[in-house]
């Protein structure tokens, strides 16, 4: 059994000629008697009874010949695939069986093949990446979180205000009756953060802890909930508690409190060292994506349709992953919720897709040029670091994943290392001010395409 031929019809495409020798397929079918035999019923016999024997004398082996190929295929092909260096990236197309017998098959078809990537100027690529600049008001602005986070909440005995915290319960009708999402218990509300409709938190300024009351409400004709839009409700409240929120002063006794510093100024030094350290790690992260966009442009070659319908999945599993940790929920019922579908994110992640296919090509060819190897105590070091962040045993990690799948990432990082040192940062471009006319222009087109988004879903 082997490929007769390979012969390249297309630019990615081979056409290929092959054989199964009759010894495997012989063997293929006889175990397709025997599978087969369990099923059928042969008259004389009590059901998966019959004898193999009696199964082809009765049905005759060409009755298996189909069912028998398409057991033994797959295997005769992905180790002959193998065998002769042919990189498939989907699977074969216009299959034409030529002979079938018990001499053995011989036949024929289309798969499309990884594409041949050959570039030259990988070193010295020109990428974006930006001046990273800490200000005093980048600072200050950090201290008012850490204000925030460390806030008071003093209970006031007065009537509320703008900026109070109103612990309320509220309950919502429309035309006298109770509407979802409409009620809720000891709600911390902030007044005047515009969390509600508008009406709803002016209506409680003036009012005590304790008192009862209804307000009126309209919510607005472009609210996301059609079954509300532009309807007047009726909201019963209680406010139970009215606190206001007390900031600490930023000053040494705060540094001590939030810090291991005695000082406030010592506090703001070590806090514009970790925003400047935080913005130069995305400054380098940026700039490595940048130049991996790049070095992606410089692949000029069609892309399989497969290859590309592969990263896809890949980044819809990744999305998956990311939801079910993030938000405990997978992404079927993130598409259920949001009336999303497949075709959707397909077309979503479908250029993203194909220039990670065009990155990985590009690197693949470059490790292979700069004979980019992972040595023995790098997989070592990979392997115990990977099981750590796991919280796996090194050894059940090795399990886990092949060592092959280790080793390509650490070449794949050390390529990239290589084009990302040897690449040009240059200064960001300034973002090109519109006249009045392209921003009334694209503002049309925004509203046709909203237009077009809205008749579509309905």
């Amino acid at each position: 059994m082997s490929f007769k031929s390979v012969e390249k019809t297309a630019e990615n495409q081979v056409s290929v000629e092959m054989t199964i020798d009759a010894e495997t397929f012989k063997k293929a079918v006889d175990d397709e008697i025997r599978k087969e035999g369990k099923r059928i019923t042969v008259p004389g016999f009590r059901k998966g009874k019959a004898p193999k024997a009696i199964i082809e004398k009765e049905y005759g082996r060409k009755a298996f010949y189909e069912s028998a190929l398409d057991s033994v295929f797959p295997d005769v092909y992905e180790k002959d695939i193998k065998d002769n260096n042919v990189e498939a990236v989907d699977n074969p197309v216009e299959f034409k069986i030529n002979t079938i017998d018990e001499t053995g098959v011989e036949l024929s078809f289309k798969v499309d093949v990884k594409p041949e990537v050959k570039i030259d100027d990988y070193k010295g690529i020109e990428a974006e990446k930006a001046e990273v600049v800490v200000t005093d008001e980048d600072v200050e602005n950090e201290l008012k979180k850490q204000q925030e986070d460390n806030a008071r909440f003093t209970e006031v005995e007065r009537p509320v205000e703008s900026g109070d915290i109103a612990t309320i319960d509220y309950k919502g009708r429309i035309d006298g009756k109770e509407f979802a999402g409409g009620s809720a218990e000891d709600y911390d509300l902030t007044i005047g953060s515009g969390s509600f409709i508008p009406g709803f938190e002016d209506q409680l300024i003036g009012h005590k802890t304790g008192e009862e009351f209804d307000i009126t409400v309209k919510f607005p004709s472009d609210y996301g909930a059609e079954d509300l839009a532009g309807k007047e409700a009726v909201f019963s409240i209680k406010i139970k508690e009215v606190k206001i929120k007390e900031l600490p002063a930023l000053d040494d006794d705060f540094a001590k409190d939030v810090s291991e510093f005695d000082t406030i100024d010592e506090l703001r030094a070590d806090t514009k060292k970790n925003i400047t350290e935080a913005r130069e790690n995305q400054a380098e992260t940026d700039f490595r994506n940048n130049v991996l966009d790049k070095l992606s442009e410089k692949v000029t070659n069609t892309i399989p349709n497969g290859m590309t319908q592969r990263a896809v999945q890949d980044m819809m599993n990744e999305f998956d992953y990311n939801l079910r940790m993030s938000q405990g929920v997978s992404l079927e019922q993130y598409m259920k919720y949001t009336g999303m579908t497949e075709q959707y994110f397909a077309q979503l992640y479908h250029d993203r897709a194909e220039k990670n296919v065009k990155v990985d090509l590009a690197l693949e060819y470059i490790s292979k040029a700069e004979n980019i190897e992972a040595s023995d105590e790098e997989y070592e070091e990979e392997v115990n670091t990977l099981a750590k962040n796991y919280n796996m045993e090194p050894d059940k990690f090795k399990e886990a994943v092949s060592k092959e799948t280790i080793l390509d990432n650490i070449i794949r990082r050390k390529t990239i290392d290589l084009v990302v040192k040897a690449a040009v940062a240059t200064a960001p471009k300034p973002e090109e001010k519109k006249d009045d006319e392209s921003e009334k222009a694209d503002s049309s087109d925004d509203k046709k395409e909203d237009s077009s988004e809205e008749k579509t879903e309905e």
